[in-house]
C-alpha cells in the first residue's frame, strides 16, 4: 500500500472506532461495526496491514462492549 492509502485506511479505522466506542454497543450496533469493517476490508482489498488494523479496532470495540455489559450487570471486570 502507498503511504497515502495507509493514511486513509488508518483514518477510516479511527473514524470507525470513534463512532462506536461511546455507544451502548448493542447486538445491532455490533452488526453495524462488522458491516462497516467488512466494507473497509474490501475497500483495501484485504491487504494484511488493513486487515490487522480493522480486526484490532473490531476486537477493541468488542472488549469495550463486554466491559460495559459487565458493569451494567454488576459483575467485576
Amino acid at each position: 500500500m502507498e503511504i497515502m492509502q495507509v493514511h486513509q485506511m488508518i483514518t477510516e479505522c479511527w473514524q470507525l472506532y470513534k463512532e462506536y466506542y461511546s455507544k451502548e454497543l448493542t447486538d445491532s450496533e455490533f452488526e453495524q461495526v462488522y458491516q462497516k469493517a467488512s466494507i473497509l476490508a474490501e475497500k483495501y482489498e484485504n491487504h494484511s496491514f488493513a486487515t490487522a488494523m480493522i480486526c484490532a479496532v473490531v476486537n477493541e470495540l468488542g472488549e469495550i462492549g463486554k466491559r460495559k455489559r459487565q458493569r451494567e450487570g454488576g459483575e467485576d471486570i
